[in-house]
């Protein structure tokens, strides 16, 4: 009868390293690489690296979904073949170059990357890690619903499938909203606001549950033109997190849908207000802003980029009396009368410009300057505190921070410019210096700093005139 062992005292919990082969060439250089700087030959390297590659790359091998080291690249992790429970691993290069792997239980080798990495490793840890590994594939059965209510919303989010890998940012939770209720500092979970308006919210949910009835893959989309911001996925034990996330989406394609960051613009969030804020979740997406009637877009007076389950409310933004469209208040410009304040794009559909640099009123497009990389500016004062400075032959404004061209004593953007007034590059510090500057030498010609680090050269006799020879018709020939 074994002997009961003292538990193990717990760890703080930390987030193991991870290093994970993610296709051919990273599989390829990391054999190579490693071997050669183990001192194998190089026939040797080539011969190995190539064996295994082509076995991942021809299915003949399977990679488990599990932990990994950049200090074993050498295990080639892959189950066996002749034992699926069983995985195999190279205990060193030399068993690489021999082909020779070696057989171990999955708990064994979790344990050990677990113990190497300094992350949690208590029995329970391992098994849920076990069991993640050995699992099989899901069957991406789409559920889809139009008009979801809150209770239908919260549910698909919160019961979800847990991740043991303990390799995504949430721990185990899938998402920055995929945590229950209490987590938040709203009265209640913050995506519920996705449904429940009067007149609807134009908000669907599609989503994908294993046998146990826990959402293993979701997506809110736009029910007018069934386009949504972001999936969200998790792999069933055993299965490659990016082809389980792919294969979901090729399900959502053949459904009907695609993904587009500006999916839910137009779409309604159920304002439902919280002190001086409205109780909002992060919305995935380039539209985050929420109007008064809950409407998103990318000018409103709430902005719903935070996880806390509240947005911003933004005391500080006012409408524009042109387009009714919110803005930053430093953000408006008068108009060229100096009766009203408006947004920069109603401005500049007349016509006005406003400086990129003192934000003072708008100025006519044809006053003014424009830089190379397109920043608009009332004045050369303007630009040159910005850090910008003007061609001295093409007059064009350019950033000094990314000149390819240095000149001494002058500005230039180009070298065809620099050429054309005159100017030529130090063949030893290529800085170009005017052609009356430079002083010639046999081996090239030197501006005054660089000069005096050349070697002198010689005084060399003159030599006498050869009898029977005229200088004057003498034709020099250029070997």
């Amino acid at each position: 009868m074994r002997t009961p062992q003292t538990p193990r005292t717990p760890r703080t919990p930390r987030t193991p390293r991870t290093a994970r082969i993610t296709n051919t060439r990273n599989i390829w250089q990391t054999i190579y690489e490693g071997l050669m700087q183990c001192g194998a030959s190089h026939a040797d390297a080539l011969a190995a690296a190539e064996r295994i590659t082509a076995r991942y790359n021809t299915g003949e091998w399977t990679h488990p979904d599990t932990i990994e080291l950049p200090e074993y690249w050498y295990h080639c992790l892959h189950v066996s073949k002749e034992n699926p429970l069983l995985w195999c691993i190279f205990p060193d290069p030399t068993a690489m170059i021999a082909d020779r792997p070696r057989q171990t239980r999955p708990a064994k080798y979790i344990r050990l990357m677990l113990e190497k990495s300094g992350a949690y490793s208590d029995d329970a840890t391992v098994q849920a890690m076990v069991e993640y590994a050995l699992g099989g594939a899901d069957d991406n059965i789409l559920h889809i619903i139009d008009e979801p209510t809150p209770d239908q919303i919260e549910a698909i989010y919160t019961n979800h499938r847990e991740h043991p890998s303990l390799q995504y940012g949430y721990g185990v939770h899938t998402s920055c909203m995929s945590y229950p209720a209490e987590h938040y500092n709203s009265p209640y979970h913050p995506v519920r606001v996705y449904a429940g308006r009067e007149g609807g919210n134009g908000i669907g949910i599609v989503y994908s549950a294993d046998e146990h009835g826990k959402t293993y893959a979701r997506a809110i989309y736009n029910t007018e033109t069934r386009q949504y911001p972001r999936c969200y996925h998790t792999a069933r034990p055993g299965s490659s997190e990016t082809e389980a996330r792919d294969a979901w989406i090729a399900a959502l394609e053949r459904a009907g849908f695609e993904q587009s960051s500006r999916a839910l613009e137009g779409c309604y969030l159920r304002i439902d207000e919280d002190g001086d804020r409205i109780i909002a979740p992060y919305i995935d997406g380039c539209y985050q802003d929420v109007d008064d009637d809950g409407q998103i877009g990318d000018c409103g007076i709430y902005c719903c980029n935070h996880t806390n389950g509240h947005s911003d409310h933004r005391v500080d933004r006012i409408a524009c009396p042109h387009c009714g469209d919110y803005f930053d208040a430093d953000d408006g410009a008068y108009m060229p009368d100096g009766t009203e304040y408006c947004c920069y794009g109603c401005a500049n559909a007349d016509g006005w410009r406003c400086c990129a640099r003192c934000n003072e009123d708008y100025y006519s497009e044809n006053e003014g300057l424009t830089t190379e990389d397109g920043h608009d500016y009332c004045c050369e004062d303007c630009a040159r505190r910005a850090g910008y400075v003007q061609c001295n032959e093409c007059r064009s404004w350019i950033d000094a921070d990314n000149m390819d061209i240095l000149a001494r004593d002058a500005i230039f953007c180009c070298e065809r410019c620099a050429e054309r007034s005159g100017f030529t590059p130090c063949d030893d510090c290529g800085v170009y210096t005017a052609a009356s500057d430079l002083e010639e030498r046999e081996d090239g010609a030197y501006c005054p700093d660089c000069i005096d680090d050349q070697p002198d050269q010689p005084d060399l006799p003159d030599l006498p005139d050869l009898p029977g020879i005229d200088a004057a018709t003498t034709t020099e020939v250029t070997v």
